[in-house]
């Protein structure tokens, strides 16, 4: 668990994907470039097995800012791109919101996908990227 001062210190921002490249080590991974309001970040995320290039391509989404870069398969990423996982029928969820009409939805929030564990295989799961719900400029903070 992290305390709310360490929760504090996490910049989420609006960024839009300007290019999607696949990766040339990992089948699963492309490289995203992503403007987050004049700056451009790169992003290694696990979104092949779920989006065609043209399906994120000038999509707003919401990223993790401020995170100490990584490598990924020998390629830096800066950012973090969010995903809401849904698990699908006979899966097991990690969590519970509810929809438009109250009744409860199993879903997870997942991070960058790219590193796949044994509970997060593609034929358990729906990937759903996080989006605003209105069109935003990039780089606009989340809070």
């Amino acid at each position: 668990m992290i305390t709310f001062e360490e929760f504090k210190k996490m910049e989420l921002k609006t960024g839009k994907i300007i290019s999607v490249e696949n990766h040339p080590n990992a089948d699963r991974l492309y490289i995203l470039k992503i403007d987050i309001g004049g700056e451009q970040k790169q992003s290694v995320a696990g979104l092949r097995p779920y989006f065609k290039p043209e399906e994120l391509l000038n999509k707003t989404v919401v990223v993790v800012a401020n995170l100490q870069p990584g490598n990924l398969r020998g390629v830096e990423s800066q950012v973090m791109v969010l995903v809401v996982t849904v698990p699908l029928a006979g899966s097991s969820p990690k969590g519970t919101v509810t929809d438009e009409a109250g009744l409860p939805i199993p879903m997870a929030i997942g991070t960058q996908a790219g590193l796949p564990t044994e509970s997060r295989s593609q034929a358990s799961k729906n990937v759903v990227l996080l989006v605003p719900e209105k069109e935003v400029p990039s780089g606009c903070l989340i809070s």
